[in-house]
């Protein structure tokens, strides 16, 4: 394991060498282990180990204390090892670690000959070769350690697919997928994860590139660099899981589009690459605001390539795309949300959908947020709920850490409406959850909309009618209940500012459509305008 070695500028000379006067082939003096370390700039513990791999034979034991002593040439072996890509150990016990002796650790090194004054290439072909024996040999043990320069990794398999964990390390480093099932491709993925790891955490410098050739990178290895980038912690940019989940479904569709062009590497994705997916995406009708996600998603992966110098700088796409500034979602109408609230009150089965269309409607939340309110977000002394963001809490480390869209605390007043149903509720459940779904159960989103859209919107959709190629109360939806929030806040004169707090928005044209549509200054204004005369609308 190379770890804690800085980079030496070049192969120190032998300036020690004794020269015998008679002309005779210069005697080198011999250095101890203690000299090599200061020489080579490489740590004893280090050197230790490179010796017992057989890296640095022991040239000669001698004198008091049978100290070690090793040939000048070491310098150039230190060198050599020093510029191969990795040195990896097999451990034999899962739980052992990198130091452990010889004899329950078996070291993957490098021959006397192969160290011989060879290029670094040649080098870190004769560790692969010895790697891939290596392998053979264990090729049925399972859960092995294999220790890598910078890491140590626990490698398993998923099914047939072969993973890498490094959440052992002082520095947990995750789980990852090595993308094959033959073992000898998943070491050698895995040699190439460790380093990439290693200059992610800022361990190890990035490997020089080839000047002779732009870095090319696949499709795959694109989206799970991007991905891990995305992982990263909150504090430094990381996203929520909920947007990383969204990532993913954008590359689930990307990519296969992308090979489907005969396209395998991100060198090659152009703007003509990412309007032919634009226009897949709108034969397929896709929202507009869907297809500005998916095209500003991918761009933002090559950007990051190009950022990371994983890609040239001549791959960065520019596509202007318009932001979308409106949305079609259905808005109802006060009598649309009373005849649902009563539909569900006159079946027992949907007294509980009853309370969550109140909730939703006195409070503007999202469904999440609505699933996710515990009782001690509510105080009943103060008559607020508030919602706090967990993500930058000692909290977020658990499975039930609650993330905010925005991430915004914020707080708001309790409706009476909102009131009377919040103190019908039973507040002894075991999760400390307010609204529960049907039988006391968990509330999950995806359920409620089913139950929404199937029991009560198509029950109610004639007595609500709209024509089929228009938007109507047959295509209102759970979102439908936070516009409907904002424009009877916007019609009854809440201050703009005060409910863009309510809903946590810093800005929102959503909150701005309706302020425009409900503005009683520009309806006093229309009213006073003359546009066909007097004489005319008499």
């Amino acid at each position: 394991m190379l770890d804690g070695c800085s980079p030496i500028a070049a192969p120190m000379d032998l300036a020690d060498s004794a020269t015998d006067p008679n002309g005779a082939q210069p005697s080198q003096k011999l250095l101890t282990i203690g000299e090599l370390s200061t020489r080579s700039s490489i740590p004893v513990s280090t050197l230790y180990r490179w010796k017992r791999a057989g890296i640095l034979p022991v040239i000669q034991i001698a004198g008091p204390g049978s100290k070690m002593m090793f040939e000048p040439d070491a310098l150039e072996r230190c060198s050599a090892a020093r510029q191969s890509s990795h040195v990896f150990a097999i451990n034999r016990k899962d739980n052992s670690s990198p130091d452990v002796d010889d004899s329950s650790t078996h070291v993957v090194g490098i021959s006397d000959d192969s160290l011989e004054l060879q290029e670094p290439q040649t080098l870190a072909a004769a560790h692969h070769q010895q790697l891939t024996n290596e392998s053979e040999v264990h090729q049925t043990k399972k859960n092995e350690v294999v220790v890598g320069q910078y890491y140590k990794w626990k490698l398993f398999k998923r099914g047939s697919v072969f993973w890498a964990d490094g959440r052992s390390n002082s520095t947990p480093v995750g789980r990852h997928t090595l993308r094959t099932s033959d073992r000898t491709e998943a070491i050698e993925n895995l040699k190439q994860l460790d380093l990439r790891i290693a200059v992610q955490h800022g361990v190890a410098e990035p490997p020089p590139t080839d000047h002779g050739r732009s870095p090319s990178v696949t499709l795959a290895e694109g989206v799970e660099l991007y991905l891990e980038h995305c992982r990263r912690p909150a504090v430094v940019g990381g996203i929520t899981e909920k947007s990383l989940s969204r990532y993913k479904a954008v590359f689930d569709k990307a990519v296969p589009f992308l090979v489907g062009r005969n396209v395998t590497l991100w060198n090659q994705v152009s703007k003509s690459h990412l309007e032919a997916y634009a226009a897949w995406l709108d034969g397929e009708s896709y929202a507009y605001a869907t297809e500005f996600l998916e095209l500003t998603t991918l761009k933002q992966l090559v950007n990051y390539l190009i950022d990371s110098e994983r890609l040239p700088p001549t791959c960065k796409i520019k596509l202007p795309m318009a932001k979308p500034t409106d949305t079609d979602t259905y808005c109802y109408r006060p009598e649309e949300v009373s005849a649902m609230i009563a539909f569900c009150r006159m079946d027992p089965s949907l007294h509980w959908l009853a309370d969550v269309i109140v909730a939703l409607c006195c409070t503007g939340l999202r469904i999440s947020e609505l699933a996710g309110l515990r009782w001690t977000d509510v105080d009943f002394d103060a008559n607020v709920i508030t919602l706090i963001d967990e993500t930058r809490s000692r909290r977020a480390k658990r499975t039930n850490s609650r993330s905010i869209k925005n991430r915004r605390t914020r707080s708001f007043p309790i409706h009476p409406d909102l009131r009377t149903v919040l103190d019908s509720l039973d507040r002894r459940g075991t999760d400390g959850r307010v609204v529960r779904a049907m039988k006391g159960g968990v509330l999950r989103p995806d359920n409620v909309r089913h139950f929404l859209v199937t029991r009560v919107i198509d029950s109610l959709r004639e007595q609500f009618p709209s024509a089929d190629d228009e938007i109507g109360f047959k295509n209102g939806r759970l979102h439908s209940f936070r516009h409907y929030f904002c424009s009877r806040c916007a019609n009854s004169g809440i201050p703009e500012q005060l409910l863009m707090r309510w809903l946590g928005h810093r800005s929102s044209l959503m909150v701005q459509r309706y302020y425009h549509v409900f503005d009683k200054e520009s309806q006093s204004q229309m009213q006073e305008l003359d546009f066909i005369g007097e004489s005319d609308a008499s």
